[in-house]
């Protein structure tokens, strides 16, 4: 998919390589794939991968401090309770443990350009099962502040990204996606074009965590 690469552009080079990771969401794109460590996949939904625990991120089934980093891409948009969420994983992560994660931005610091559309951005993500469009960066930074600290932030899909991904979901292109290379090849242009001349803009935000010690 269109965001998920432009998102794997973005993360290259910044997730853990070893030890226990538990992994909320079990995203759709392989980003843990030279990963070495071990890989507990949990999700509301049933997913025929290894090592998966159905449940939801505000009930997590597992004991105090025993992952060594938590990943969660694309989830907190999806949950209501969010601080109850990121209390959960404060207390399963351990102390010296990362929070890798992204979630939407709200916030437009780039140039808009809309395109003609077939449906809308909010009946795209109410298909998606998006409780909130996202969080303006003092939200989440405030959000996170509860229980973590912020070791690195970004954000990510900006301008070009926006178009391609307008043509990609509003356009309905994804129909093409699979089985018409031209179509992949020029809205992945968007991505790389967004990548180098977009840099640190979008309406998505990647965040790396460290937790307090309440």
């Amino acid at each position: 998919m269109l965001a998920s690469e432009r998102k794997k552009m973005t993360i290259r080079g910044k997730l853990p390589s070893s030890g226990i990771v538990l992994n909320i969401g079990c995203g759709e794109f392989d980003y843990l794939s030279s990963f070495e460590g071990k890989i507990i996949n949990c999700d509301i939904d049933k997913k025929s991968i290894r090592n998966f625990i159905r449940c939801k991120g505000e009930k997590l089934p597992f004991k105090e401090k025993i992952f060594d980093n938590i990943i969660a891409m694309d989830v907190l948009e999806h949950i209501k309770e969010d601080n109850l969420f990121l209390e959960e994983i404060h207390r399963v992560l351990k102390n010296r443990g990362k929070v890798f994660l992204t979630t939407s931005c709200s916030e437009d610091d780039f140039l808009l350009i809309e395109i003609p559309k077939k449906i809308d951005w909010a009946d795209a993500e109410k298909d998606w099962g998006h409780v909130r469009r996202g969080y303006t960066v003092e939200e989440f930074k405030n959000l996170c502040g509860n229980f973590f600290y912020l070791s690195y932030f970004e954000r990510f899909g900006a301008t070009f990204a926006r178009i391609g991904y307008q043509l990609y979901y509003l356009r309905r292109w994804h129909k093409f996606w699979k089985y018409f290379p031209p179509c992949r090849w020029f809205l992945r242009f968007f991505n790389y074009l967004d990548f180098f001349f977009c840099r640190g803009k979008g309406h998505m935000i990647f965040a790396i965590l460290s937790p307090k010690n309440l």
